[in-house]
């Protein structure tokens, strides 16, 4: 496995940071989110997904 570029590793952080904001700031709390993170080559591909309903809405 090759090392990471340190100029990507920032990019990704800076990619990881926001979208843990953007959770914080549109999923209620108590719901339920997940996040991957797949690298390859030159591409990091993100997929953020979170509950359609909130916890205390489920009966």
């Amino acid at each position: 496995m090759e090392d990471i570029d340190p100029d990507h590793m920032t990019l990704l952080g800076e990619l990881l940071n926001e979208i843990a904001h953007n959770i914080i700031r549109h999923c209620p709390a108590g719901c339920e989110f997940d996040c991957s993170v797949m690298l390859h080559d030159d591409v990091a591909e993100v997929t953020q997904y979170n509950s359609v309903t909130h916890p205390a809405d489920k009966k």
